[in-house]
This record gives structure tokens, sequence and C-alpha cells, in this order.
């Protein structure tokens, strides 16, 4: 009965974190974090469901962001948030952690649990609201992993998902569509997958 309580009570401290972390990240409007927790920021809200706050924070242009620099003339990523014409790198993976997102949640590429170098594959893409799509390949130690889709609207079934995958040879994957809790089982080769989005 004690493990019950402090199972609930670790839930709840989760949760209330969670809506702090939440309510932060839509009062600041940008990336209000330095380059180590990047990653940690975007892959907890989109675990959590949240995918649509992760992809507008990185999606917005007011400083500190990536669209900052790309306002300014950015082609690579600097070393520092803001423009320095004499002291930091323009041209450094300081914020680079931000693709760890982008493949893993919105191109939805992981390793499955237990898996070893890719030996299984977890396909669990989380698109989010206001992105049509996502073209993303990895080069796994057991070949190339390509996760491609497109989110189209039709007049007759709302917003439509579209989406091509490709499974390396001798490699296992578990393909959750959006919203779907129950995986579709897929050996190597290329596979389509269509439809309509929760």
């Amino acid at each position: 009965n004690n493990n019950n309580n402090n199972t609930a009570a670790a839930a709840d401290l989760r949760a209330a974190a969670l809506g702090v972390l939440l309510d932060n990240v839509k009062a600041a409007g940008n990336m209000k974090t330095g380059m180590f927790c990047i990653k940690y920021l975007l892959m907890v809200l989109a675990d959590a469901g949240l995918n649509d706050a992760a992809f507008a924070v990185t999606n917005t242009s007011t400083y500190p962001s990536y669209g900052y620099m790309l306002d300014n003339n950015a082609t690579t990523l600097w070393e520092s948030w803001f423009y320095s014409d004499n002291v930091y790198s323009h041209n450094h993976p300081m914020f680079s952690s931000v693709a760890v997102w982008f493949v893993q949640s919105l191109a939805g590429i992981r390793q499955a649990e237990g898996a070893v170098a890719y030996s299984r594959l977890k396909l669990v893409p989380s698109p989010p609201t206001g992105l049509a799509s996502v073209a993303c390949s990895l080069k796994s130690p057991r070949g190339r992993i390509d996760s491609n889709w497109t989110v189209t609207e039709t007049a007759q079934a709302g917003h439509r998902f579209s989406w091509d995958v490709r499974v390396p040879p001798n490699v296992i994957a578990d393909v959750y569509m959006p919203g779907s809790k129950t995986p579709v089982v897929v050996g190597s080769g290329t596979h389509h997958f269509e439809a309509a989005m929760p």
C-alpha cells in the first residue's frame, strides 16, 4: 500500500512539474535554456504529448531562438543565442541537440527498448499542428532508416497522415501511427502507411 502511495505521489509531482514547465515555455515563447537542456526540454514536452509546444518554441523568431539566428542571416548554428561579430563562432555545434527532437519525435525514429545497435526499431512520429511534412534518414549501424510523412487536408476525411518508412536488413520495427497505442510489426524493406489523423 505504501508503494502505491509513493507511485501516486511521484505521478502527481511529475504532472505538477510538467505543468510548471509548460507554463514557463508558453510565457517565454522562445528558448530560455542553455545548450545542454534543449534536447531534454523538447523531448520531455514531446513524450508528454505536448509536441505542439515543442514545435512552437523551436519555430519562433524572437530572441533567443533558432528563428532569431535565421532572421540574422545565419547559415549554420551559432555558439551563442546572440549575434557576435568578433567573439563567438558562427559555425558551432553548441545548439545542435535539437536534432535529437527532429529524429526521435518529428520523424519518430527510436531504438526499441532493450535493442542493441538498432536491432529493433520503435517508429512513432508525433506530428505537431502546423507542420505538413517531415523527411528524415538516419544512418544506423544496420543500415539506413527512413521516415517520411505528410499531413494533407481532404474535404471528405479531414487531415490524412501518409507515411513511408524504410527498415534496414535484418531489423524489425514496431510502427505506431499517430495516436495509436498498438504497433504494426514489420520487417526489413520499405512500407507505406496511411490513416486519418486523430
